[in-house]
């Protein structure tokens, strides 16, 4: 595989997975850009972009600017350990590893990856001050209550 076809491979994988982002956030597709309403234009298949929307994804996701964080990803996945919290379920009692927020909080959602259905991606818990907030499961900052 040549330069040009693996740019233009990681350039679909960043547009397809900012689609999904946006989509989630209730985003849908249109002719025209339009904050207040979430439609854009480009929510659709890479290969139905202009060619000016292509080239936008290609210079912004070329080989320099993403080789450092695709070797850190695969350095983490393949000689690190994932960080896991057992039991992981709505209503798990949990409490923050580094001491904050204080006390037990209660799991009140989490999110599996689009990618991979048995990776977390985020897991929401509630403390007991009512405050909410999400975390990222593979860094390590929950565990269950004892």
């Amino acid at each position: 595989m040549d330069f040009s076809t693996l740019a233009d491979e990681i350039a679909a994988v960043s547009h397809r997975v900012w689609c999904q982002q946006m989509i989630q956030e209730g985003w849908r597709v249109g002719r025209a850009d339009d904050a207040v309403d979430k439609v854009h234009h480009a929510l659709r298949p890479c290969a139905e972009l202009s060619s000016l929307d292509r080239t936008r994804l290609r210079y912004v996701t070329t080989y320099e600017q993403c080789a450092e964080h695709l070797l850190s990803c695969s350095r983490e996945a393949m000689m690190g350990s994932w960080p896991v919290i057992p039991g992981l379920r709505v209503g798990l009692r949990v409490r923050a590893v580094h001491g904050e927020p204080a006390g037990i909080g209660t799991v009140i959602s989490f999110t599996l990856t689009v990618m991979e259905p048995e990776i977390i991606d985020d897991v929401v818990v509630q403390w007991p001050n009512g405050e909410v907030l999400t975390y990222c499961p593979n860094e390590g900052d929950l565990a269950p209550a004892e």
